[in-house]
């Protein structure tokens, strides 16, 4: 059986954000990115230092707040482009 991979769509937002985490030493982080995409799973944000597949990460911008985890960080030339995988579990509380 081949398993069908389904893509979803996305949303060109290209909107400034700022994203909050912790690095691996457990120092709270901020810093301002670009929202590129969102769609209901995940999004796509442009930010000047990597942060590490795996990490928490929280979005904020003046329509939209959301947390997620890293799935994938490269860079791009203009800054690390970041895969980002919604958790409606950690949103619960916000």
């Amino acid at each position: 059986m081949v398993k069908e991979k389904r893509s979803e769509l996305r949303k060109i937002v290209l909107a400034r954000a700022q994203v909050r985490w912790q690095d691996d030493t457990g120092t709270a982080r901020v810093s301002t990115a670009m929202l590129e995409d969102t769609s209901p799973r995940g999004a796509c944000i442009l930010v000047r230092e990597p942060i590490v597949p795996g990490t928490t990460i929280r979005v904020v911008r003046h329509r939209e707040d959301f947390t997620g985890v890293v799935r994938n960080c490269r860079y791009d030339g203009s800054g690390y482009l970041l895969g980002i995988l919604r958790d409606p579990r950690l949103d619960a509380g916000s």
